[in-house]
């Protein structure tokens, strides 16, 4: 089988892309027993021990936090970060058996649909949130609002951490997954929930689900840390339960939809 660009195709891409972005709107609770099975499933799945900890988190900015503070305490016992372990290995041992089955103009037609259509829907959103995370590195933790700080000593709590003494530096945002946003998400699923290509995905098809389901997540050796989505999402902010709220500028929603166009006017 060669998958070609038919109308029948294009049509059910399109339909796809649809709901991808309507389930990047909801703010249904997770499943948190299902969402960490779908963890230990993807490591496993990558040649890894699944995590000894699992770490919910109520934001990505308390995520990372809750992050920096636990890695501060437990120094090694956290483990390497198994960013590209758990997602850039597994990708390139399977891409070229996808790839034999698509024609290369089909490949750049999906890519166009499915993965341009979902930049062009999030930038903003995805812009603002990772300006938001930067930011958020040079806050000081008494700086932050009574729920955001209440929802990382909760998170430290649940590892057993009842002191925050070692509350100092934010590592910032480096190895966040941004789950059903990270790249060839939408594709993966696509083909394989869409397009039938269940024996050249079922290696990966752990990797797909947990992309599918969690909103972000920092994955270590020994621990993974998962942020809860949001519980507003509008276009002009995104909000958390801990209080967290990233706005989303006209400026930069404007440009975003200039840079869909193809006519970006002045960087945002």
């Amino acid at each position: 089988m060669n998958i070609t660009t038919t109308d029948d195709v294009t049509a059910a891409a399109r339909r796809f892309l649809h709901l991808w972005i309507t389930m990047l709107g909801l703010t249904d609770r997770p499943d948190r027993t299902h969402v960490e099975q779908l963890v230990k499933d993807a490591y496993r799945a990558a040649g890894l021990h699944h995590p000894r900890r699992i770490v919910w988190c109520s934001s990505p900015l308390a995520m990372t936090w809750v992050r920096s503070i636990t890695t501060d305490i437990w120094q090694e016992q956290v483990g390497q970060d198994v960013r590209s372990l758990l997602i850039q290995d597994p990708l390139r041992r399977t891409w070229p058996g996808i790839l034999r089955k698509m024609s290369r103009e089909f490949r750049q037609d999906l890519r166009t649909c499915l993965e341009g259509g979902l930049k062009d829907a999030v930038r903003a959103r995805e812009q603002a949130l990772w300006d938001a995370l930067a930011d958020a590195v040079v806050m000081p933790f008494d700086d932050m609002g009574p729920g955001l700080q209440a929802a990382i000593v909760e998170s430290l709590e649940s590892c057993g951490l009842r002191q925050t003494a070692a509350i100092r530096d934010n590592y910032g945002s480096g190895g966040v997954i941004r789950g059903q946003v990270e790249d060839h998400a939408i594709t993966l699923a696509f083909l394989r929930r869409r397009l039938g290509l269940v024996a050249e995905t079922q290696p990966i098809e752990p990797l797909i689900a947990l992309l599918q389901d969690a909103h972000a997540f920092i994955a270590h050796e020994n621990v993974c840390w998962i942020s809860e989505p949001p519980t507003v999402v509008a276009d002009d902010c995104l909000r958390y339960g801990d209080g967290w709220t990233i706005p989303i500028s006209e400026t930069l929603r404007a440009w975003t939809r200039e840079w869909a166009n193809g006519t970006p006017a002045v960087e945002a």
